[in-house]
């Protein structure tokens, strides 16, 4: 086996576990889908309360963070886990969605306890998510034709601070928490 072939396989094992991860764990069987504007909320039955106020605020967080990017992504898919008693979200490129962990923190691990723990979330995920699929640039464009997923490149090759830096500005100016506001 040469080099070539020993590197080729590679990348594609590579590729191919790199797409993997944002696959959800379980099925949608069963789960509720709802819409608002611009995104589609997908919850199990348990979540219904969470997803209530995830709706009561979700296209105001929008305004607020596509405007700071001047990037307005159509429909943004967010997926509502209550299952798992950790307080956290996160952003999938492929395909592209959000996880919303919707359990609060039991401390103030996000600098001061913010009012809205959900709130906070949506606006650091979406903060992701919209900074990882700009509407700008020659990946936007090659998007358009092979699929946002191809958007999210650039992120691949930033570092770590330049993509949680943004996130963590705009959930400090956004609440009333967030890790900028923290004194520690």
């Amino acid at each position: 086996m040469t080099m070539k072939q020993v590197y080729t396989i590679i990348f594609f094992l590579l590729t191919f576990n790199t797409l993997a991860v944002g696959l959800p764990t379980q099925p949608y069987d069963g789960w509720i889908e709802t819409e608002t504007d611009h995104f589609r909320i997908i919850y199990e039955e348990i979540s219904t309360e969470s997803v209530v106020e995830i709706i009561g605020f979700c296209e105001d967080v929008y305004i607020s963070v596509t405007d700071f990017f001047d990037s307005y992504p159509e429909k943004i898919t967010i997926v509502v886990h209550d299952r798992i008693d950790a307080p956290y979200g996160s952003y999938y490129p492929a395909p592209p969605h959000i996880n919303m962990y919707v359990s609060p923190p039991s401390t103030p691990v996000f600098g001061a306890k913010v009012d809205n723990w959900l709130r906070f979330l949506l606006i650091h995920e979406l903060t992701h998510y919209v900074n990882m699929t700009i509407e700008k640039g020659p990946f936007y464009q090659l998007s358009r034709v092979m699929g946002k997923s191809i958007s999210s490149i650039p992120g691949g090759l930033m570092p770590g601070w330049a993509i949680e830096g943004i996130a963590v500005k705009l959930e400090s100016d956004f609440t009333d928490g967030g890790r900028g506001n923290n004194p520690f």
